[in-house]
This record gives structure tokens, C-alpha cells and sequence, in this order.
């Protein structure tokens, strides 16, 4: 018997961004929001049954949200980066006006800087900025011209940095070297809206775009794996160890019928993840059991 890859879910309103729920590890929780202008926006709590079978609904009215990262939240409004400190009446302390001659399409903090770092990408630039002085940090121009549209960063590798964009690519930066891209992925036929990382296995990179296709690439010489593997080379020549699996795309998926603009890992399973349609449909899919094999290499 085939093993069952994916699950659909069908909103009754347009959606634009879903997310996995990072307190909850037991349980397979997506949390989407709907994209309504003559209704009331509803925020749907996405459950996955154990036994694989079906997708569960909760929602929650919900016309308004901000998206916190430990004691401190970014949210852009009018061409500005506003700092906020949820700990005290959410009342902005910084910020910072940022010239584009289109919209801010997405920020992200990055992990690795303690909360001091957090990348604007607009038009066709990524900025990275300092928020104790509001100073930046890199600028990488020319990203995915003529517009970046998302961008997110290695949970697991220092400097690298994931973006995507109306070029029909995905490119990975490392931000001490911003001339080029690491890499360049030519998969979708249309823009390109959303890109993730795994959490666990880095090497893994998810791509969701106007083309209404998910993929899913295998990016092993840029992963923290490959990187630990240089600490553990020898010279010995009866050192032998299991090939790992090469660089180049995994799964080409067509379950969509419209654009998909959002896409999300499990936080409770690296192998489980999430895409999301304008036309509200949430499919939840699992990498197939032989990558996944491969990866660890059993």
C-alpha cells in the first residue's frame, strides 16, 4: 500500500499566510489567516488526526494580529519599521522610515543575532538592520528583480539567507558576501511568494508561487550538516561514510489550482508541512519516506 503524502483542507474565505505553531511539539498544528475585506477575518487552528486521515478546524474571529519574537515585536505599516515592546502596552519605542518606491513585502528577525538583528526586504533590496542603533548592517541589492517578495533565514547556519521573488527564482545569500547569490533555484514558471527552511534538517527548502506549484529542494552542500562534516574529516583511508543526498530538487507538487502564497514546517514533525491557496485550500503533505531516509542516511 502507497503511503498517504498529502491531506486537503477547504477555508470558506480567501487566505493568505499560515504558520506552524512553535509551543505546541505533541501535536500537528497549522495556524492560517483568512484575507477578507466585507467579512470579519478569522484566524483557523489547523489540527492533523495521528492516524494521518484528516484535517480538523478550529477559528477564531480575529480582525487584527501582530506577530511577537520574545519580549519585542517589528510591524510594518506605511513604508515603516515599527518596534514594539509587548511589555509595556504595546507602545512603539523605535522607528524607521525605509525608502522603497513600493511596499515593504516581508521582514524576518534573525535567529542567530539574540534579537538584535532584522532583515527588510523591499523592492529590489534586502536590508539588514541593527535594533539597538537602527544602523544597518548589509544591504543586498538586485534581489529577484524587480521585486523580493519573502525571505528567511538558515535556523541552523549563520550569514545564510533565503529569498524569493517576482524573478521566478529562489536565491541563497550569504550576507557577508552579497555581490551574488550562493545559489540559484529556476524552478516556478511565475513569481515566487513564499520560502522556508526546515528547522531540524536545513537542507531542505520549501518554495510555493503564483504558479500554483510547491518545491521542495535539497540544498546538502549549504546545510549545517555538510558543515559539520568538514569538522569530522580525516585522512584515514578506511574512514568511510554513507553518501549523502545530492543537491537538486526533491518533489515538484501540483495540488492547487491557484496561487499559493504561504507555506510552513510542522513544528512538531521536520517532515510534515503546510501550503496555502488564495482560494483558501490548506494542503498538508509529508516528505516521502526515501528522502527522508536518505537524509539520515538509514
Amino acid at each position: 500500500m502507497s503511503e498517504p503524502l498529502s491531506l486537503m483542507y477547504g477555508i470558506d474565505q480567501q487566505t493568505r499566510c499560515i504558520v506552524g505553531v512553535h509551543a505546541e511539539q505533541e501535536r500537528t498544528l497549522f495556524l492560517a489567516g483568512t484575507l477578507s475585506i466585507k467579512q470579519d477575518n478569522q484566524l483557523c487552528v489547523l489540527e492533523v488526526d495521528d492516524d494521518w486521515l484528516q484535517i480538523s478546524k478550529r477559528s477564531f474571529a480575529h480582525p487584527f494580529e501582530f506577530h511577537p519574537d520574545g519580549q519585542k515585536a517589528a510591524v510594518v505599516f506605511d513604508k515603516t519599521l515599527n518596534f514594539m515592546d509587548i511589555n509595556d502596552s504595546l507602545e512603539t519605542v523605535h522607528s524607521m522610515q525605509i525608502a522603497c518606491k513600493g511596499s515593504i513585502n516581508a521582514i524576518s528577525w534573525n535567529p542567530h543575532s539574540n534579537g538584535s538583528l532584522i532583515s527588510v526586504a523591499y523592492d529590489d533590496f534586502i536590508k539588514g538592520i541593527d535594533y539597538r542603533s537602527l544602523d544597518s548592517a548589509f544591504i543586498i541589492e538586485s534581489v529577484n528583480t524587480p521585486n523580493v517578495r519573502n525571505l528567511d533565514y538558515n535556523p541552523n547556519v549563520q550569514y545564510i539567507l533565503a529569498t524569493c521573488g517576482d524573478d521566478c527564482k529562489v536565491s541563497i545569500w550569504d550576507t557577508r558576501k552579497v555581490m551574488e547569490p550562493l545559489k540559484s533555484l529556476h524552478d516556478h514558471s511565475h513569481w515566487v511568494w513564499s520560502v522556508r527552511f526546515n528547522p531540524i534538517h536545513d537542507q531542505l527548502l520549501l518554495s510555493v508561487g503564483s504558479d500554483a506549484r510547491i518545491f521542495l529542494n535539497n540544498l546538502e552542500s549549504l546545510s549545517s550538516e555538510s558543515m559539520h562534516a568538514l569538522d569530522f574529516v580525516n585522512d584515514d583511508a578506511e574512514n568511510t561514510r554513507v553518501p549523502k543526498l545530492e543537491d537538486g530538487r526533491l518533489e515538484k507538487l501540483e495540488e492547487h489550482e491557484e496561487s499559493v502564497y504561504s507555506c510552513a514546517w510542522a513544528t512538531n514533525d521536520p517532515w510534515v508541512f503546510a501550503t496555502l491557496s488564495l482560494d483558501g485550500r490548506v494542503v498538508i503533505s509529508r516528505v516521502k519516506r526515501h528522502h527522508k531516509y536518505a537524509i539520515l542516511q538509514l
